[in-house]
């Protein structure tokens, strides 16, 4: 019940104009406050950015630089409000230090490919810990060009409120990059309070915690140094042996008032290769020997030269890598997950090309290799590959697990050399892979899918000719793609040229130039590479007559003829929805401000306001018309003042009255409009008082004619408002049908009764010029006055109940409109996707589909395997003229004998693809393989007439003269031989059809089959035996040489005239260049 009364009260409230106000302020500050975001609005209400007090306040000024080093995408932090959940590591192929969960990690080799995978008991960061800390905060940074991480830590004393008064440790974690024994980890501390700041330095494993590592206290010349050693279990019951030499602070520090503190702590890290367990004292003994000795080392170099070096190194390794400009969808890596994987993959890679060790020549050999890696990358790029850029690594584990994938897939797509080269060769091969870069004919070709060009990315750094190249994928005003080819700059003359697709343009010389060169984006049919790169001018110009392109398409055209998006008639419904939408927003908002009944938004108390702008307010337009309307109305009282008979107050009454327009006109708008009936029976009560009050004062002066006319018309137009409006007609009956003791039985209450008011007549009912009647009529204008405000208040709360629904429904359309309109990108978007996706599955779908007819139809001819989707009925079918030819391998079971299985399978494949890729040009249909039987008609499932011996003939000499070039793998200086046979058909029909329901088998039936077999079984090696029926229709055309056999016994044939195939008359079986020259492993190379 109280919920409904304040529900019922509301439109009240809200009609009030400072509700109003207070409504909408309070609307824009919840739309303030939403937009200013979580860290803003803790600020906004008085409150510290960053959690942690005094300490956080601290941090926060100490790490204001980081942000902008992280959106140039040069390195990430992790801060206490904004927490990031991956591990802040510093490696160099050789040791992996995770400061996070302070764990050290070495590699077991030093080769390169090799990784840090072995996770020690060692502790290697040194604790700094300030003594008696009552609140402590701690950011992290990974600065990805300076390959380290730096921590800083703001302690707030126990004494100290103020954030200027906080001590700060600032640390720096190196794996030293050119260096790859050495770790550093730099400390500096800042006391700006006005107290001595004590310190705690201790080891990152206390003593006595379980551990296989032993640790003494050495002396190096007048340093100590903590001597830390241990083992770490391999496979195999290996063990790598694991030695540190770190030199040793004190165990307190005392930083004075209002100074500075600044140290550095050297480690060493030695490890063994794999040993065994037995020798593993005089492997300790030489590792010690050895860390010592380059600790020494250490010790009298310049540590700040030792970081530059560190830094350059990493800054030259950062030459090269992969910028993220524009990101159009959610499948591409971002900027952050790109630059993570690269620095974790070179933090867990070796440099040769850094290390001292190598030889001249192989340095050389590494560098030669980073210029051009032949065939490397050879598959598809790995922008869109979530397992190569995973978005999220949350531990060292994962890390080592991605330099693994990372490893193996260059190694198998074609960059071996590139791992060999170390940190190097693995940015050269990640670029190459993120774009489809590959090396490969004397050239670099840009082989990026064109569907993926909607993303802005560049390339920068890759190696190639000493030369450094970048290359971009940009994207115009209209978000077209176009390619930007630029060389570093350098004093020597570039010797590179380029050239789009199908390189159908001159190729462009490349300079060393800063604005670069540009290459519109060109899409071949058949897909071919978007670019060349060569050395050679005249390779790229003979290029584009090898290609032979169907089509040359720009790449707007291409993605239209890809992808042409939804049909019209949904953009068409779309845009009617929206343009609906809007028309009923501008049709809500101008029916509230501008259409008939509107209401001001807001409203002041000395305003007054009508429709249709029949009257305005005296202060604006109509002010002059008011104060005129005052000056004559004072005037007119001036002159008449000396009238004492109240004729002058009659006349300015009828003069107000007559403002209103007259009579008939407001009765028209009484008929149109209800609500006008009350304003005109109130302006007649008014007129018929005056009349009365005229009659009683002036009963001998007035006019009668006049006088007599007002009354009558008077009279009868209240008569009219009775019956129009219940008000009067209420209150009439109330005051003056009452008063007179008029019977309700007698005369219906809607209609006036005359005779009390006439204007001459005696009668104790008579109220005409009576103080009775006049007193009766302010009676009745007063209760029509209360009735008709009580009605037009009830229809005034009523219009604010309606204009406070229409202003809440306007606040809400315009809080829910953004959303709207979000929701329908998104949705639009999301159907743009899966249209796309669903393209692409149908294409896919198109691909396997085709794949799996052409593996049908290796298996089946054509014509069957179309009945056979069909789920019809193959009947066998009877062919007249057909050729069949059979062969076998000379000595296979002696060749079977000296061999593995696998090695005879390799053998026979390598035979078969052979002959395989020889039929395709022969009108001939492969039956099948038996063991080291090949058999091959003509004539049939496609009829073709008489050249179903000619076929087999031509086919047969070159697979002869084919064979010479397979060798046998296990025998290489020896080569196979072939026995072969041919008949022709005449002997009766040759019956061909399907053979089984799993594994359907087409195979030929008849006497023809028997008669080709009995041929090839009676063959000699490298000869080609023909019955008479093929002598005889070979010998139609006169183009083959033929040779007599003679009569030979045929297993139940009995005698029978057979013949040698020779060759062709048109060229010498001895000719090799009719065959082609066919390389086995390079034919199994390419069908993979």
């Amino acid at each position: 019940m109280w919920l409904q009364q304040r529900l019922k009260g509301l439109p009240g409230l809200l009609s009030s104009s400072w509700a109003r106000r207070v409504l909408i302020g309070t609307l824009l500050f919840l739309i303030f406050y939403w937009f200013l975001g979580a860290e803003r609005r803790w600020t906004f209400l008085g409150g510290s950015a960053v959690p942690g007090g005094a300490a956080g306040e601290c941090l926060q000024s100490e790490i204001h630089k980081w942000k902008s080093t992280a959106e140039r995408g040069e390195g990430i932090y992790s801060t206490p409000s904004e927490p990031l959940d991956t591990p802040f590591v510093s490696g160099n192929g050789h040791i992996l230090i995770d400061v996070g969960a302070n764990k050290l990690w070495v590699a077991s080799s030093s080769q390169p490919g090799s990784a840090p995978v072995h996770q020690t008991e060692h502790s290697p960061r040194v604790n700094v810990r300030l003594v008696g800390g009552l609140a402590e905060a701690e950011a992290k940074f990974l600065g990805y060009r300076k390959g380290a991480v730096l921590s800083v830590r703001c302690a707030s004393p126990a004494a100290v409120q103020s954030a200027r008064d906080c001590v700060s440790i600032r640390e720096e974690f190196i794996a030293h990059r050119s260096r790859p024994n050495v770790y550093l980890q730099r400390i500096h501390i800042n006391n700006p309070s006005d107290r001595v700041a004590n310190v705690d330095i201790s080891p990152g494993s206390q003593p006595g915690s379980r551990s296989r590592f032993s640790s003494s206290v050495d002396t190096l010349g007048d340093r100590e140094v903590e001597l830390s050693s241990g083992t770490v279990q391999v496979e195999n019951s290996q063990v790598v042996l694991l030695v540190v030499v770190t030199r040793k602070l004190k165990n307190r520090i005392q930083v004075a008032a209002k100074s500075e503190y600044s140290d550095n702590i050297l480690s060493v890290v030695w490890t063994s290769e794999p040993i065994e367990s037995s020798k593993v004292e005089a492997a300790f003994s030489s590792l010690r020997d050895g860390a010592k000795k380059e600790m020494e080392e250490l010790l009298r170099a310049d540590v700040k030269e030792l970081v530059q070096k560190h830094q350059q190194a990493w800054m030259d390794l950062f030459s090269s890598g992969i910028e993220m400009r524009k990101i159009t969808d959610s499948h591409t890596p971002s900027s952050r997950t790109v630059n993570n994987t690269l620095y974790y993959i070179l933090s867990s890679s070796t440099a040769p090309l850094l290390d001292q060790r190598p030889s001249a020549e192989e340095r050389a050999r590494l560098v030669s290799s980073l210029n051009y890696a032949d065939h490397c990358f050879s598959g598809h790029a790995t922008m869109h590959a979530e397992n190569l850029w995973p978005e999220r690594v949350s531990n060292t584990a994962q890390i080592l697990q991605l330099v693994t994938l990372w490893t193996l897939t260059l190694q198998k797509r074609g960059c071996k050399v590139l791992v060999a080269a170390g940190a190097h060769g693995a940015m050269q091969g990640m670029v190459l892979s993120f774009g489809g870069l590959q090396f490969t004919e004397n050239h670099l070709q840009f082989q990026a899918d064109p569907d993926v060009l909607h993303n802005s990315y560049a390339l920068r750094g890759i190696h190639y000719n000493q030369d450094l190249i970048n290359l971009a994928v940009l994207l115009d005003g209209e978000g077209k793609p176009f390619l930007h080819l630029s060389v570093r700059q350098q004093e020597a003359a570039v010797k590179l040229y380029a050239c789009e697709a199908g390189c159908l343009n001159e190729p462009v010389e490349l300079t060393s130039e800063v604005k670069g060169h540009t290459f519109p984006v060109m899409v071949t049919q058949p897909i071919t590479p978007l670019l060349y790169i060569s050395t050679d001018l005249r390779h790229l110009q003979d290029l584009r007559h090898t290609l032979h392109l169907k089509a040359i398409l720009a790449h707007e055209e291409h993605m239209a003829n890809r992808y042409p998006g939804l049909p019209f008639l949904f953009w068409f419904s779309v845009a009617s929805l929206i343009t609906l939408f809007h028309l009923f927003l501008f049709k809500l908002i101008y029916n509230e401000y501008c259409g008939p009944g509107a209401k001001p938004f807001f409203r002041s108390k000395n305003e007054l306001y009508y429709c249709n702008n029949h009257r305005l307010h005296c202060s604006a337009e109509m002010s002059g018309f008011c104060l005129q309307m005052r000056r004559n109305m004072q005037t007119f009282l001036h002159v008449s003042q000396d009238a004492r008979d109240g004729s002058v107050f009659t006349q300015l009454i009828e003069r107000l009255l007559t403002l209103w327009g007259s009579v008939e006109v407001a009765l028209a708008k009484a008929k149109q409009n209800s609500a006008w009936a009350d304003v005109l029976s109130a302006r007649l009560l008014v007129t018929f008082t005056e009349l009365n009050y005229q009659l009683m004062f002036h009963h001998n002066t007035l006019t009668p004619a006049d006088f007599q006319r007002r009354w009558t018309s008077t009279l009868y137009h209240l008569s009219l408002c009775r019956l129009m409006t219940e008000q009067l007609n209420d209150c009439w009956s109330e005051n003056v049908d009452l008063k007179v003791n008029l019977s309700l039985e007698a005369q219906p209450v809607d209609i006036l009764d005359p005779r009390p008011w006439q204007i001459s007549g005696a009668g104790s009912k008579l109220l005409s010029g009576s103080h009775t009647g006049i007193q009766v009529l302010i009676k009745t204008q007063r209760c029509l006055f209360d009735r008709a405000s009580l009605a037009l208040r009830l229809a005034s709360r009523a219009m604010s109940s309606s204009l406070s629904i229409r202003i809440c429904l306007l606040a809400v359309a315009c809080l829910i409109y953004p959303a709207v309109m979000f929701s329908f990108k998104e949705m639009t978007e999301w159907i743009q996707d899966y249209a796309r996706s669903l393209r692409e599955k149908t294409e896919d779908l198109k691909r396997q589909r085709k794949l799996a007819e052409d593996l049908l139809h290796q298996m089946l001819p054509k014509s069957v395997a179309k009945q056979l989707r069909k789920r019809k009925q193959v009947e066998a079918e009877s062919y007249e003229r057909v050729t069949i030819f059979f062969s076998d391998i000379v000595g296979f079971t002696s060749i079977s004998a000296s061999c593995t299985p696998l090695q005879v399978v390799e053998m026979l494949n390598n035979l078969y693809m052979c002959f395989d890729t020889r039929i395709d040009s022969y009108d001939v249909y492969k039956v099948e393989t038996i063991g080291d039987a090949y058999m091959v008609v003509s004539g049939l499932p496609e009829r073709n007439g008489d050249k179903h011996a000619d076929e087999i003939a031509k086919m047969a000499l070159d697979l002869l003269a084919a064979v010479r070039q397979v060798s046998i793998p296990h025998m290489p200086n020896e080569r196979l031989q072939l026995r072969a046979g041919i008949h022709t058909g005449s002997t009766g029909p040759c019956v061909a059809g399907i053979v089984g329901y799993k594994m359907p088998r087409y195979c030929l039936f008849g006497d023809t089959v028997n008669t080709a077999s009995r041929m090839e079984s009676t063959s000699l090696p490298q000869k080609i035996h023909t019955s008479s029926e093929t002598y005889l229709a070979l010998m139609k055309d006169n183009a083959y040489e033929l040779q007599l056999r003679g009569e030979i016994e045929v297993k139940g044939k009995g005698k029978m005239n057979t013949y040698w195939l020779v060759g062709h008359k048109n060229y010498s079986v001895q000719n090799d260049s009719l065959v082609c020259n066919w390389n086995p492993n390079m034919a199994r190379k390419k069908k993979m």
